[in-house]
């Protein structure tokens, strides 16, 4: 475009207070970064000299409909359908003056001028709610039949054509959200308009509307842009966006680079309708999935979309193949597919048929996990076109691999039948990405065998598992709890006696076998026995030997034991003291003793001991002596010997007698 250097054109001033609108010049710069202008620039297209911005000020009731209560209001009137969907039921539908389809992301060169970012006159305030009057497109430019050389631009991404807009005395810029086209009102606003992406929008210093004519004729394009200008608060999304308009054809190709909305409220709109409301084209959805894009909320990137003038020629009919569902293949997140062409008939010479994926990839390449949209063109000589729109998806049912960390053996810790163990990590791969894997813990492990299983997870919910396993080994060899000395027990019977003892074997994880070479509770014989125990665990793990020794006392050391007991208990007369060392005949050797001869008694119980210990070499000799103890004990008691004392005495003379035995 030509260019000029200085400032000029400006308009008067004027504010309505009454209708609360204020109109000012705009003053258009052209520069070479379309997303930050500045007010220091100082060049631009002289032929936007005549372009008018006006500043709507609208309620915020309207711009905040959730701060109010519901209210019926046009932006959230029904969804209407094009002209081609709504022909009476029997009648033939009359061809749209449009054909929409899909084409390459291939967008212009940024637009250099900014059109409308902050108010004319208050650089501080965004230009939220602006209409731009008298944009000249710089060629003469066909819309549904009409002529047209200049449009009008609102800042919520509407285009109209005559005055769609309103005026500059009352206009209307299209807040606050997206509407339903067709109107199939002819008394309606914003007929005759291009919604590039109609809703609430608010441009900025920093992210203004753009405009620049391109080219040379016969093959100018009129390029409007939207520069990541922002959602309306509280939405939180932007726009990127261009509008081309092209000189001869009259094509009219939207190309957005991102788009989204936060706001419930902001439905956003993309198409064009006629003047009277009549006719509306936009790119219907594609599947039940698909909301659509009129007068709802949707998401897009790397989208264009082209309206053309349908030919006059001879109508095309395209069918295009069916619909494709198929899985990935193996070890792969895409499907090779084997396409087949549409099916097309009418047309002039020279038809072709072309195909476009949505993605941008060539028609052979692997089609993707997820939906691809093919749009099918056929196109003859004279430019009749019709498209047909097929779409493939491709799912992901391959689960993920799992590739496990080794088994894990360890033996138990010191005093527990559990082990702190390390599990490892697993390797997970999957043909597509984006996958989560469920890992067993570190920490404690009990003795034993334990399957810890690991799942893989995609984002298709494919999902794997696979087992390790830990084994906790019982290394602990059971301990074992014995008399500390040993026992010493009294014979019963010549036999011997019947001996109990306590042992017990304890182990981390339990005794399952404890046994000795003595029962406890068995007849041990008089003298000295060894015993031996061991412990076993389930593991088989077995306790070292533990030995104590069994003693049971023979007649002849309990004589010596009893004497011992009754000395000094009886009155003592005329005896003397005396050693003794005797042998009972079996085994059992008295050490030297010295025994208090209790009177005349004391000595003919020391007489008998002595003659039946001493002389006979047998301990039967004791018995008249053990009958002199009893009778003795019994006179003495309880003047003398104490009744406890005595019934101890007594038991052990009769348990002597038993033992030697005395008949």
């Amino acid at each position: 475009m030509g260019r000029s250097t200085g400032i000029s054109g400006f308009l008067s001033l004027l504010r309505a207070g009454s209708a609360a609108i204020t109109l000012s010049a705009a003053i258009l710069s052209c520069s070479d970064s379309a997303t930050a202008p500045s007010s220091a620039l100082s060049t631009r297209d002289p032929a936007l000299d005549g372009v008018k911005v006006v500043v709507v000020h609208v309620p915020d009731a309207v711009k905040n409909p959730w701060l109010q209560a519901p209210a019926t209001n046009k932006m959230l009137g029904a969804l209407h359908t094009s002209r081609d969907v709504t022909a009476a039921p029997g009648a033939a539908a009359a061809p749209s003056t449009y054909t929409v389809s899909t084409v390459a992301f291939n967008p212009e060169p940024s637009p250099s001028n900014v059109l409308i970012s902050t108010q004319p006159g208050d650089p501080t305030v965004d230009c939220g709610d602006c209409v731009a009057f008298h944009v000249p497109i710089g060629f003469a430019f066909t819309f549904y039949g009409n002529s047209y050389t200049e449009l009008d631009v609102s800042s919520n991404g509407l285009i109209g054509l005559g005055s769609a807009l309103g005026t500059e005395a009352l206009p209307q810029d299209g807040c606050c959200s997206g509407w339903g086209i067709p109107s199939n009102d002819p008394t309606a606003m914003y007929n005759n308009i291009i919604a590039l992406a109609w809703t609430d929008w608010t441009p900025s210093a920093l992210a203004p509307v753009t405009v620049e004519t391109q080219g040379t004729a016969p093959n100018r394009k009129f390029v409007l842009q939207w520069n990541n200008v922002p959602e309306y608060i509280p939405g939180t999304g932007h726009v990127t966006a261009q509008l081309v308009l092209s000189e001869g054809s009259s094509d009219i190709t939207m190309y957005t680079t991102s788009m989204n909305v936060t706001n419930q409220w902001h439905m956003v709109t993309q198409g064009i309708q006629n003047a009277d409301g009549s006719e509306a084209e936009y790119l219907p959805p594609l599947d039940a999935a698909d909301p659509g894009r009129v007068q709802t909320q949707f998401t897009l990137s790397n989208d264009a979309i082209r309206f053309r003038i349908r030919p006059t020629g001879n109508p095309i009919t395209i069918v295009a193949p069916p619909s494709l569902q198929l899985g990935t293949n193996a070890g792969a997140c895409f499907a090779t597919v084997a396409l087949t062409q549409p099916t097309v008939s009418g047309g002039g010479a020279g038809l072709t048929v072309a195909g476009h994926r949505s993605d941008g990839l060539a028609l052979d390449a692997g089609f993707p996990k997820g939906a691809t949209t093919i749009t099918w063109t056929a196109t003859d000589a004279v430019g009749t076109t019709e498209f047909a729109t097929q779409s493939v998806t491709v799912a992901d049912h391959e689960a993920p691999h799992i590739t496990l960390p080794a088994n894990v053996v360890v033996g138990n810790d010191p005093g527990l039948a559990t082990a702190v163990v390390n599990v490892g990590v697993a390797q997970v791969e999957d043909n597509c990405p984006n996958f989560s894997i469920s890992a067993p813990a570190n920490g404690v492990y009990p003795v034993g065998i334990t399957q810890v299983v690991w799942t893989a997870t995609d984002e298709s919910g494919n999902t794997s598992s696979a087992t390790q396993l830990v084994t906790v080994k019982d290394v602990e060899a059971p301990t074992i709890d014995l008399p500390s000395s040993g026992l010493t027990v009294n014979a019963t019977s010549p036999a011997g006696a019947v001996v109990s003892f306590a042992s017990f074997g304890h182990d981390n994880v339990g005794v399952t076998s404890f046994s000795c070479t003595r029962i406890s509770g068995t007849r041990f014989p008089i003298g000295r026995t060894s015993v031996s125990c061991s412990a076993v665990d389930a593991a088989g793990n077995m306790s070292a030997p533990a030995l104590f020794s069994v003693t049971v006392l023979g007649a002849a050391q309990q004589l010596v034991n009893l004497m011992e007991s009754i000395n000094g208990l009886l009155p003592i007369g005329a005896g003397e003291s005396d050693d003794h060392q005797g042998n009972d005949g079996h085994g059992n050797n008295d050490d030297h003793r010295s025994y208090q001869h209790a009177g005349p008694h004391g000595d003919q119980i020391y007489s008998a001991l002595s003659s039946g210990l001493g002389n006979s070499r047998s301990t039967r000799g004791a018995c008249p002596a053990l009958n002199v103890i009893a009778a003795l004990v019994r006179a003495k008691t309880p003047a003398v010997i104490p009744a406890a004392k005595s019934a101890q005495i007594l038991a052990d003379v009769a348990r002597i007698k038993n033992v030697i035995p005395c008949r």
